[in-house]
């Protein structure tokens, strides 16, 4: 080529590349746009998303929180109809108990007032303002509508080794024989008809403890309290005074296995 014409051709092969190169640039601008614009909308999309995400999963909790809720309400509502049916079939019982030992103490009213009428020189119920007649130790045992005792061998054996002499027996009775009020007890609390029938029906371990029971003064709490480590606001439950009663009874004979009368801790009774 003349060197005009390859000139000519440079420049015209240069103009195309400078042509082709700001095509190229435009179209990478057009791109850049583009990709702009959908990260935008991906992000716009993805944040949608999220916040969709977020709603369901506060509307999950809080469905999950309103079946909590309604779990804890139906086992409450469960829970105060058991103690609402306990509490209705304890008092039923206690009524029950209670109309027992009315119905028992109109029987032993009655029973003693038939005796009365056998006896001219006793006095009648009438006269005693509390109903519950009242035997003195100074009076006479054939005024007492008792058995006689009878300490069988077989009842004396029953005992601790400690505990199985007549005298020792005898000395753990005679305080409360002729004690009316404890032969309405037993009747109407213990189901026993006499001394006689307890000594003969029950343990030894039970007898011991319904006597003492019955003998029982409540300034002892503060002792049978320390006994157990307890403190002024804790509950002293029934077993608790009956094992410490039983326990000191029989502590005391074992202090006194030497002496004809046992040793048993101050109660009500003269004994």
């Amino acid at each position: 080529l003349e060197p005009d014409e390859e000139m000519q051709w440079h420049v015209t092969h240069i103009n195309k590349c400078i042509k082709s190169l700001k095509q190229l640039n435009d179209f990478y601008e057009s791109l850049r746009k583009v990709i702009k614009q959908e990260g935008k909308r991906f992000k716009k999309e993805k944040k949608q998303v999220i916040e969709k995400i977020k709603t369901k999963a506060r509307e999950i909790n809080y469905k999950d929180k309103i079946a909590e809720k309604e779990k804890l309400k139906k086992q409450e509502e469960e829970k105060n109809k058991q103690k609402q049916q306990k509490t209705q079939a304890e008092e039923a019982k206690r009524k029950n108990q209670e109309e027992e030992i009315k119905q028992k103490e109109q029987e032993f009213k009655k029973q003693f007032e038939e005796e009365q009428k056998q006896e001219p020189n006793r006095p009648t119920t009438s006269e005693n303002k509390n109903n519950k007649p009242q035997l003195s130790n100074n009076q006479p045992q054939e005024k007492l509508n008792t058995k006689e005792l009878s300490l069988s061998l077989e009842i004396i054996n029953k005992f601790p080794p400690n505990f199985n002499t007549k005298e020792k027996i005898e000395a753990l009775i005679n305080p409360i024989k002729d004690n009316i009020e404890f032969l309405h007890e037993l009747q109407t609390k213990h189901e026993v008809e006499d001394l006689s029938a307890l000594l003969a029906t029950k343990s030894a371990e039970k007898i011991i403890k319904i006597i003492k029971r019955f003998e029982y003064d409540k300034d002892k709490d503060k002792k049978i309290r320390e006994h157990y480590g307890l403190k002024e606001a804790d509950k002293l439950t029934d077993k608790q005074i009956d094992e410490y009663l039983y326990e000191q009874a029989v502590k005391g004979n074992e202090n006194n296995s030497n002496h004809s009368q046992s040793y048993f801790p101050q109660s009500n009774s003269s004994f």
